[in-house]
């Protein structure tokens, strides 16, 4: 009855939904690939159900469930591009917005002298995907010709590279080497750059060399975290604790709910950096690591950003405001999910005077937000910044309990000047350690809570304080929105100073 009171008769009602639909359709056309998109739809009766109306049902079921609509389309880039829009508009916003559907995959040029890279990438998204693209640009600067490929979202390896405006799939089985084979000929590239290992089966994985040795080409590693080493990705046992690599006896002990062998498993990954020409890892811990456990592999370190001279611009918080603490970015259980669920369960214990505020997303925003945690929710990269001065925190969290491989969130953290507090593990340790406005956590207090909520109220009251001493000795004009790093002066020397230092100082390794 709502319908006919809204739209008149039914069947006006249903003319308007199919002339929408239609409407959407049409706008797919270019990007909407019908056999590659059932393809996508492993079972038989679905696949012949969809396969009636291709366009429809991926409008009507296939979005929802993150398919993508066409070889070209990159899913990961439309997502981290428009922030918070669901999935199945995804492809309807992309194509309103004005700009080409999000093909990040580089055109092939017809006639080029420079040497040619093809840049196999996961389809995740997120900071490797990130640290790709700056390396992609260092290339490009370099003389060299970049190939970008786009994961497809498939069980077995296969990735699309763009020609004109069509897409070229290509795979890593023995079945697709002819058609990788011709493409790498016809474009004349020699060296092939594998940015990260995750997705790709064992066999693919061990298999790599002999691939690479049959094309007559070189290849190269770009490692993110420690999958090499691995399974579990992060370090964090199925306890959710911090393992710090052990033996393989009690490696092997942890994942044995998985079915993996990790003989088998180190194996394979030695085999994979041992014959690649170069493996890249964005930080010294992360090589440290690597060489522990693969012994000598060919790591070449490359920070994908400079450390940043921080802003002498802050919003300074009202000196009535309780306590604001920033975690930033996208937190699940490596990232410090458990720890800042624990945090706010702790102020809500103790009323304490802390506002915690998670600038981005979680695994579980409804847990944070019932724990009195404000999450502000996805945000598009350019705008990290300015959330963050917005936000005016006295202190910037970082609960990471796995040593971290780099931190594009630190970066944001430290270009604003903010006060930071970190565990003293990893790339974030090593990247603040002789910073005059960090703070580093021994790792044993992520799991006491009572202690670690203590200590941050320490130190962002102490923030606070130095805020109100800079605000009092500042002149008026400059009061209500300048602090400083310690010395009111010359904030910004200061920081390149302790940036300086920091960068003398050796990882700590727990």
């Amino acid at each position: 009855m709502r319908n006919r009171a809204l739209f008149g008769p039914l069947p006006f009602a249903r003319l308007m939904v199919c002339a929408i639909l239609y409407r959407q359709i049409a706008a797919m056309k270019g990007v909407f690939d019908a056999g590659f998109y059932l393809d996508q739809i492993h079972y038989p009766v679905q696949r012949r159900m969809a396969a009636r109306a291709p366009e429809l049902h991926y409008l009507l079921v296939g979005a929802r469930l993150g398919r993508l609509p066409g070889p070209l389309f990159d899913l990961p880039r439309a997502r981290e591009t428009h922030p918070g829009v669901p999935a199945r508009h995804l492809l309807r916003t992309a194509l309103s917005s004005g700009a080409p559907p999000l093909l990040r995959t580089a055109a092939l040029p017809a006639d080029d002298p420079r040497p040619g890279v093809l840049l196999l990438d996961h389809a995740r998204g997120g900071g490797s995907s990130q640290f790709l693209d700056l390396l992609a640009d260092r290339l490009e600067a370099e003389g060299e010709r970049v190939i970008r490929t786009l994961r497809l979202d498939q069980p077995e390896p296969r990735f699309a590279v763009r020609s004109g405006d069509q897409a070229e799939i290509i795979g890593l089985g023995p079945e697709a080497e002819p058609l990788l084979a011709a493409l790498l000929a016809r474009l004349g590239i020699t060296r092939l750059v594998v940015n990260h290992v995750i997705d790709l089966p064992l066999d693919v994985v061990a298999n790599l060399p002999a691939l690479a040795r049959r094309l007559g080409i070189t290849y190269e590693v770009i490692l993110h975290d420690y999958l090499a080493a691995c399974p579990r990705v992060n370090l964090v046992d199925v306890s959710g604790r911090y393992c710090a690599l052990p033996d393989l006896a009690s490696c092997q002990t942890c994942v044995a709910p998985l079915g993996i062998a990790m003989a088998e498993w180190r194996a394979a990954s030695a085999a994979l950096l041992h014959g690649a020409q170069c493996v890249t890892v964005p930080s010294r811990d992360l090589a440290i690591r690597m060489a522990r456990v693969f012994g000598d592999i060919p790591l070449d370190v490359w920070n994908p950003e400079r450390e940043p001279v921080a802003s002498g611009n802050q919003t300074i918080p009202p000196a009535d405001a309780p306590l604001s603490i920033v975690v930033i970015g996208a937190l699940n259980r490596p990232k410090g999910f458990d720890v800042l669920l624990a945090l706010a369960d702790e102020v809500r214990r103790t009323n304490a005077p802390v506002q915690f505020t998670l600038l981005g997303y979680s695994s579980d925003d409804a847990a944070l937000r019932r724990a009195g945690v404000t999450v502000t929710g996805r945000y598009r990269n350019a705008d990290a910044r300015s959330l963050l001065r917005d936000l005016a925190p006295h202190l910037v969290l970082f609960p990471a309990i796995w040593p971290e491989t780099w931190s594009f969130t630190l970066t944001h953290a430290l270009a604003t000047g903010n006060a930071i507090a970190a565990f003293d593990l990893g790339a974030i340790a090593d990247r603040l350690r002789g910073n005059h406005s960090a703070h580093l956590l021994a790792p044993e207090l992520a799991n006491v809570p009572e202690r670690l909520l203590q200590r941050l109220v320490t130190l962002a009251q102490g923030r606070r304080n130095a805020l109100a001493r800079t605000q009092a000795i500042m002149p008026s004009n400059l009061a209500a929105t300048r602090t400083d790093w310690s010395d009111p002066a010359n904030p910004e020397g200061c920081v390149a100073e302790a940036l300086s230092a920091s960068r003398t100082q050796p990882p700590r390794l727990t």
